[in-house]
Formats: C-alpha cells, sequence, structure tokens
C-alpha cells in the first residue's frame, strides 16, 4: 500500500522524535519501523513544509541522517530497540543484507552492512528465512522464538544449563532429559573420565 507523502513524512517525524527523545520507552517503535519498512517509506518522500524531496538508497545513511530527512540515530540501536519484535527485526535484515557481488565498504573497511553474527535472532532469522520459511512464518507469528526454530530445523544443537554446584539438580535434570539407559550410560563416561583425570 502507498500511502501520501504527507503520512509518510508523519511517520518518519514521529519516529524520528521518538528515537531522540525515548518518548514512552521507545514502545511504538517498532511499529512504526514495520510500517516504514513495509511500505518503503524512507526510501523517497517530500518534506510538506519546503516541498524538497528527499531520497535514500540505503537505509543506515537514512537512518543516520539528521531529522527532518531522517532519523538522527544510529542501526545498532534501531535494532536494540525492535530487539524483542521478530518481524521488525528481519524487515531491518531484509533491507539492510548485503547483495551478493556488491559489497558496501566504508573508509575504514568495515562492512556497513555485516551478516550478523554468533547466534543473535537476526543471524537465525536470516537462515531460517533461507532455508525454512515455514519455521521462518512462525518465528515472526511469535509461535516459535528464533533460537526453538533453529533447533527444530537442525541448525543449532538443543542445550541447557543446570548448576553444578548442586547435585540434586543435576540429577533432576538428567532424569528429566534422558532416560534411563542414557543416564547410565553418562554416569559411566563420567567415572571414566573422572578416574582418567585423576592418573
Amino acid at each position: 500500500m502507498r500511502h501520501s507523502p504527507e503520512f509518510r513524512d508523519h511517520v518518519i517525524e514521529g519516529l524520528a522524535r521518538d528515537l531522540n527523545l525515548g518518548r514512552h520507552g521507545f514502545v511504538g517503535v517498532p511499529t512504526a519501523i514495520k510500517l516504514m519498512l513495509r511500505d518503503e517509506m524512507w526510501k523517497e518522500r517530500v518534506l510538506p513544509r519546503t516541498g524538497e524531496t528527499i531520497a535514500f538508497d540505503r537505509f543506515d545513511t537514512f537512518v543516520k541522517a539528521s531529522p527532518p530527512k531522517g532519523l538522527g540515530s544510529d542501526l545498532a540501536m534501531v535494532k536494540r530497540i525492535c530487539a524483542d519484535d521478530p518481524e521488525a527485526i528481519d524487515l531491518i535484515d531484509r533491507v539492510t543484507q548485503k547483495h551478493v557481488g556488491r559489497p558496501v565498504i566504508k573508509k575504514d573497511n568495515v562492512h556497513s552492512y555485516d551478516r550478523p553474527a554468533g547466534n543473535t535472532s537476526q543471524r537465525a532469522l536470516r537462515k531460517l528465512r533461507a532455508d525454512r520459511p515455514d519455521l521462518h512464518a512462525q518465528v515472526l507469528a511469535k509461535a516459535l522464538s528464533p533460537h526453538a526454530a533453529m533447533v527444530e530445523a537442525g541448525f543449532r544443537r538443543k542445550t541447557a544449563t543446570v548448576p553444578v554446584d548442586d547435585p540434586d539438580k543435576v540429577a533432576s535434570f538428567l532424569a528429566k532429559h534422558f532416560d534411563a539407559a542414557e543416564i547410565r550410560k553418562i554416569v559411566d563416561l563420567a567415572i571414566q573420565l573422572h578416574e582418567g583425570n585423576r592418573r
């Protein structure tokens, strides 16, 4: 849906204000980001007060540009504010994803559209979007967390944390996650390793 230039400017102006003033704890920012990205409002608009046409070809440049042209913020901050909204993070990733054969390199040799690192939600969403669109859709619908979807897809191993200073909790953890034969095998291996380390 194409919104009027006035509406696009209204959304972007309000978003810039909320980002720079921290209004309402940034509650409305992810919603505004999604609306703006879905309709590509950031790419081109006319400033109603001056009639000037504002155009950007890169989202990070738009985010950094001072109001009223841009948001006067930075991409890392926008991502942090949207971290709990999988759809917002996914849309940000789509618009900032580096295209094959068109690397974007700054003067300090840092890619502005670097691949997300580690086990971030953004990295998970990108992998699911490419290889498991069914699970990607479930994450966007908030039926699954990005991590749970990655585990279900087999892209990550299932892990858990247990306090090692409480044998009762370790035993409860083993009983919950393993059957009797697996527990016996774990205990036998643990004893063998313990005795081997003592030699």
